[in-house]
């Protein structure tokens, strides 16, 4: 996640945890952070599957344990 995108989810949160939001407008904004979540989630999976195998090595991350990272769909953490 970016800097940016931090500063974001933390405005996010922040709005969403005030009283005086309107309801709809609360949800909207977990909405948002969510597809935030699912993006950043899929970004980091297709990173880790395209991975030099001395790349992984550093990580401690075997072939098959990144195989089955790689797999999951993006709303499964």
């Amino acid at each position: 996640m970016t800097l940016v995108q931090a500063r974001h989810v933390a405005l996010a949160e922040d709005l969403c945890s005030r009283a005086t939001i309107p309801f709809t407008s609360g949800m909207a904004l977990k909405v948002a952070h969510l597809v935030l979540v699912w993006n950043d989630r899929q970004k980091a999976r297709t990173i880790l599957r395209n991975m030099d195998q001395h790349r992984l090595d550093d990580l401690g991350q075997t072939r098959d344990a990144v195989y089955l990272e790689a797999r999951k769909p993006f709303w499964r953490a």
